[in-house]
């Protein structure tokens, strides 16, 4: 199973032992502790100063133009280009719609979402 939202919250706080009955259950491997280690290190980082820079660890850098990322696999290790080419077609819709002004911009799938707009120079 992949992450799923709130999965890191036993990670975070030290709380694998007190896991939901419906939650996958959190094993006691020592690389399963140092990623607990290291997630509440960079948690307890961000709250202090606005920035997961925890001590002793690899700097997680901000997300932006190179789509860097912090990947969670034998240690934490920086990364960028998460899912090349993923959004790209969502941004496109998105940016046509805005652009044409007047149509819903975030009714992206489904029989009633609106006609997609001509491309503009704008979006490219």
């Amino acid at each position: 199973m992949h992450a799923f939202h709130a999965s890191e919250i036993p990670f975070v706080f030290g709380t694998a032992d007190r896991t939901p009955a419906f939650w996958p259950k959190v094993s006691e491997e020592p690389a399963d502790v140092k990623l607990a280690e290291a997630m509440s290190a960079y948690w307890a980082a961000f709250a202090r100063n606005g920035t997961p820079d925890a001590p002793g660890l690899p700097r997680w850098q901000p997300y932006g133009a190179d789509r860097a990322y912090m990947l969670f696999a034998d240690g934490p290790q920086p990364a960028a280009h998460l899912l090349p080419g993923m959004f790209e077609l969502n941004e496109q819709v998105v940016c046509r719609r805005r652009a044409k002004g007047g149509v819903p911009w975030n009714w992206n799938v489904g029989i009633v979402s609106p006609p997609l707009p001509e491309p503009v120079q704008a979006c490219k």
